[in-house]
């Protein structure tokens, strides 16, 4: 990693850091589910914390992020995030989470094997588990309620194949006969015409 890269990593973890600051905030005030007001709190606290390392590593390589911007990215995020209220509003916040901390995990990865600057090199590696950890809870909230509830919405969705297995089976040759079975059942009630719950 080139000095200039350095600086442009440093900049990329301050604004990610900030981003995910304001969006913890704005879901302690507007979530609807006590799991996810839960989680941004903890995410508010914990990058918090981060904020005075990421800046003492930032005036060590020369960059100033005193002010807290966040880049163009992190920007367009928060605004589609703050035109969204009440059940929309949590779904978002949340898979968002779990997607952006899945790019956070694999990039500091990255970062922390090309880096040059060893204060930078410490940070990342500090930082990953606290990633992960933070990937987990989201996949798992999202998972929970928000995905479980979107998918109850979607003609065709997975809860025609619920406890018959994975819908891949349906299609894989020389499957036992129970699991064909099971397959021909799962197709018969989620690939029909009916959507009840579609409103």
């Amino acid at each position: 990693m080139s000095p200039e890269q350095t600086k442009d990593c440093v900049k990329m973890l301050s604004s990610m850091n900030e981003f995910e600051i304001q969006a913890g905030e704005l879901a302690q005030q507007r979530a609807q589910d006590p799991q996810i007001k839960d989680y941004a709190q903890k995410i508010v606290q914990e990058h918090q914390q981060a904020t005075d390392q990421i800046k003492q590593i930032a005036q060590a390589v020369g960059v100033d992020v005193s002010s807290n911007q966040l880049d163009d990215v992190h920007k367009a995020k928060l605004a589609e995030l703050q035109k969204k209220q009440g059940e929309a509003f949590d779904k978002c916040y949340i898979f968002g989470q779990a997607g952006g901390h899945l790019t956070a995990v694999l990039g500091t990865q990255y970062a922390a094997q090309t880096a040059q600057n060893d204060q930078l090199k410490q940070f990342l590696m500090q930082l990953q588990p606290k990633l992960q950890q933070h990937l987990q809870q989201a996949m798992q909230i999202s998972g929970a309620g928000s995905a479980r509830m979107a998918s109850e919405r979607i003609p065709g969705s997975r809860e025609g194949n619920a406890g018959t297995g994975n819908s891949y089976n349906q299609s894989t040759p020389g499957q036992s006969g129970q699991t064909n079975q099971s397959g021909q059942g799962s197709q018969g009630t989620s690939g029909g015409a009916k959507s009840p719950q579609q409103p």
